[in-house]
């Protein structure tokens, strides 16, 4: 065939594939290989068809013998390239642009291309000189533009990567990849109404912008809106039901909202229709760390690290999980992971303030919250962890600006309690304990006002029937008849009582012992109890709901010497993380183990048990100025009250019924007479005196606890009758518990 028909055929299939007409452009480009075989267009033709196409594979060896036919082709070497980075063979596909970029390096696409491949290959220093050289070509061109954003979004340069975005929008506003990555770096940085703002206008753009639809869902949870959230979420599932993100953020939610059985279910359909979601793979993990299966949750991520070590929000949900498992150390290497990868998320350095602070590291605490401070002028949590360390010396700047926050209505009602909060450590220093006070109420009325948002109740009297259950359970005939069960062993020690009673400090006195390990507050308890109702259950052909109260009335040797094997396995895996081979006793200090006494007697008769006490006052003044984030009893006087009130009830069953079964320690006679309290505790348990347990302060072991950089103290006297100069303005929970105290006496 002559030249004319060549030149018919290649327009006519150009035609063709611009009128994306798949069928008649395979019918002419048959037809152009029958008749040019020789010739490299027709190769190179189907190979563009193939790539139009998605096959990738047939993309790649077609235009590699075109390429074999004209080495120099632009277009080939341009299209080779393409074909290469799609499958992920990036160096190839680098090579393939370098070299028509050799040919032609004034080609704009060329260069477009080689910068976001180099970007791919994670190259940023090389996509980021490849963008700038094709903007001296094109000095508004948007994908360079959001080229230079995205690569400074992976490198945690989000304020310029948003000059960047704002740059690509101005240019072409229907940018919806630029539109979107705008609203979600508002979002990293916390600035939700400009999220918003960002993700109203990309779905005013385009309403089946999902992605849209998802940061502004985002940017309404961050000021806990949840159900307009779940509306946003609604309407854009009713345009894609498959997208995984989407369907993930409407699990966050439903966990947001405390329905964690549903937000699973979502988690599972994300993950059905995107194996191995990110998002999804993460809710998951927060689901189980919601119900304390910490461990599950830190296996399921750790699982996954591969593919999510690039992402800020694993390391930080990694970091949650292994301090509410009491691994502090491996808390704070999670969170330096995420600082790398987001070092301007002001909330990265609030959270490692936090950890610092927790192990008396009070200069690396407060040059943490200052740095979250640098990056976010506004940053709640860093005002409020200043504040509990610096109480009256807090910055007046940063006094002054809590004090404006706390009256905008922008500001949630979980971040203007904290801000009320940190007042009430300011004012309290100052010793203006009206104002303190004021301010204790208002945090505690916002924080559970939050907290209801997110499916929090509390129930006075379900704790009252559980105190009444466990006198039935363990009566004082039962107990004594039920002595011969349980596992010998004296290696785990209980310290029990009312958060803030002083059980951090009576742990850490015990742990500076070489022969002790402190493990922090731990749930192994309850979990030994669960996996000992369900064997009985399993054992005797019953019902779990019998078996529950039936396997403590009527014991089973063997299955308990069994779960006290298991626990005691645990706690062996603890001496041996701590590389402390002469340990023989592990504290376990979970405060609420005040109601499983019996249980701890029964599973281990010859375990020392220690009861810290504390004037009730000082601890309900105590709670009532800490923000706990799971005890939700805490923020309402007629919980607190009703709480005390059982704990008060119960302790006095078991000291009836166990005669000389725990030691009783008070927080005021160890203030008055550290030495001989604490030489009281290491006698208890069977110890020769170790004069280190007087220098408990000076432990290098990170303290997961509300008491912060009080254990890192010498002992002080300012804790003791602390609730007096409250008693005016507070008068609803003091009171109460005086009468309570003199009928407990």
């Amino acid at each position: 065939m002559n030249n004319e028909s060549f030149s018919s055929l290649k327009a006519s299939i150009l035609a063709a594939l611009s009128a994306d007409n798949p069928h008649k452009t395979a019918a002419l480009i048959n037809e152009f290989l029958i008749a040019f075989p020789d010739r490299p267009e027709p190769l190179y033709f189907d190979g563009l068809r193939a790539l139009l196409a998605g096959d990738n594979i047939k993309a790649k060896e077609r235009l590699s013998l075109a390429l074999g036919f004209d080495p120099g082709n632009i277009n080939v070497l341009l299209n080779l390239a393409v074909a290469h980075q799609r499958t992920g063979e990036l160096g190839l596909a680098i090579a393939y642009y370098c070299s028509a970029r050799q040919i032609d390096p004034k080609n704009l696409q060329v260069l477009i291309n080689l910068g976001s491949c180099y970007y791919q290959a994670e190259s940023y220093q090389l996509s980021k000189e490849t963008f700038y050289q094709a903007l001296k070509l094109d000095e508004g061109n948007a994908v360079c533009l959001s080229g230079l954003a995205d690569i400074d979004r992976a490198q945690g340069n989000w304020r310029r990567a948003i000059q960047f975005y704002k740059k690509a929008v101005a240019v072409e506003p229907n940018n919806e990849l630029a539109n979107n990555n705008l609203a979600l770096m508002y979002l990293n940085l916390q600035n939700h109404e400009l999220a918003q703002e960002a993700a109203k206008k990309a779905i005013e753009k385009n309403p089946d912008n999902i992605d849209a639809h998802v940061a502004l869902g985002r940017s309404l949870i961050a000021r806990e809106d949840y159900e307009a959230a779940m509306d946003v979420f609604a309407a854009a599932f009713e345009r894609n039901q498959d997208h995984a993100e989407l369907i993930s953020q409407i699990g966050s939610n439903f966990l947001n909202v405390g329905d964690h059985s549903e937000a699973s279910s979502w988690f599972n359909k994300a993950l059905s229709i995107e194996a191995g979601h990110p998002t999804a793979i993460i809710g998951m993990a927060q689901a189980l760390d919601k119900h304390d299966l910490h461990r599950q949750g830190i296996e399921l991520l750790k699982e996954h690290e591969e593919t999510l070590n690039r992402r800020p929000h694993y390391w930080s949900t990694l970091s949650d999980l292994y301090w509410n498992e009491g691994q502090a150390d491996d808390a704070l290497e999670c969170l330096y992971e995420a600082k790398k990868l987001a070092p301007q998320q002001a909330s990265l350095y609030s959270k490692i303030g936090n950890i610092l602070s927790s192990s008396g590291n009070v200069e690396g605490a407060e040059k943490s919250f200052y740095k979250a401070l640098e990056e976010q002028e506004h940053c709640i949590s860093a005002i409020s962890g200043l504040a509990t360390l610096k109480k009256s010396g807090l910055d007046s700047h940063h006094v002054a600006t809590a004090e404006r926050l706390i009256l905008e209505s922008s500001i949630a009602d979980g971040g203007r309690a904290s801000l009320h909060n940190a007042l009430s450590y300011y004012y309290a220093g100052k010793k203006n304990f009206e104002k303190a006070a004021f301010h204790m109420q208002q945090s505690n009325a916002l924080q559970w006002n939050s907290k209801v948002r997110q499916g929090w109740e509390y129930d006075t009297q379900k704790h009252i029937e559980n105190v009444r259950h466990q006198k039935r359970v363990f009566s004082k005939q039962q107990i004594v008849s039920n002595i011969q069960f349980g596992h010998p062993s004296r290696m785990p020690v209980f310290i029990v009582g009312m958060p803030r009673s002083g059980t951090t400090l009576t742990e850490q006195i015990l742990a500076r012992h070489p022969a002790v390990l402190g493990v922090g507050e731990k749930n192994y308890a309850i979990i030994a109890l669960q996996a000992y109702q369900n064997l009985y259950a399993k054992k005797y052909g019953i019902k779990p709901r019998v078996a529950n109260d039936q396997c403590l009335t009527e014991p089973d040797g063997e299955l308990l010497t069994r779960v006290a094997e298991e626990y005691l396995t645990t706690l062996q895996e603890q001496i041996d993380k701590a590389n402390k081979p002469d340990v023989q006793f592990v504290v376990d200090k979970m405060p609420d183990n005040y109601l499983n006494i019996g249980w701890l007697k029964l599973l281990f008769p010859n375990a020392c048990i220690v009861h810290a006490r504390r004037d009730l006052r000082d601890v309900a003044m105590s709670c009532w100025q800490t923000q706990f984030g799971m005890i939700r009893w805490a923020c309402h006087i007629d919980h607190l009250v009703a709480r005390f009130e059982g704990y008060l009830e119960i302790m006095k069953h078991w000291r009836d019924a166990f005669s000389g079964g725990f030691l009783e320690t008070d927080y005021e006679h160890l203030v008055e007479d550290q030495e001989a309290g604490s030489k009281r505790l290491i006698e208890y348990i069977g110890l020769p005196w170790d004069e280190s347990c007087l220098r408990f302060y000076e432990s290098d072991r990170l303290v997961r606890t509300a008491s912060i950089t009080q254990v890192r103290q010498p002992i002080y006297s300012t804790s003791v009758a602390k609730w007096a100069p409250y008693e005016p303005f507070i008068p609803k929970l003091i009171n109460p518990l005086s009468d309570l105290m003199l009928s407990y006496r």
